[in-house]
């Protein structure tokens, strides 16, 4: 498997995103914060929302500090204004 450090550094982004999902799908937290990362940012896919904040979601309940301050600043963001997903 390679390293998801390495992968931010990637010049194709959509092939970037390839590789996340992969490694996000096998429950790797680099990964699935990474995937999010995209998603918010539209680097490598069409920027989406909802995938944004469904990504970090495994990750911060694995322990991944950004991804916990992410879900963090998304909900206080969100709220009220959206149904969240649990």
């Amino acid at each position: 498997m390679h390293s998801t450090r390495a992968w931010p550094r990637l010049k194709d982004h959509a092939e970037a995103v390839r590789w996340y999902r992969k490694a996000a799908e096998q429950n790797d937290v680099e990964a699935q914060y990474f995937l999010s990362v995209s998603y918010e940012s539209g680097l490598g896919v069409a920027k989406d929302s909802c995938e944004a904040y469904k990504w970090p979601l495994p990750a911060a309940t694995q322990g991944h500090e950004d991804a916990k301050n992410k879900n963090a600043s998304k909900r206080s963001a969100w709220k009220g204004r959206y149904i969240l997903p649990r």
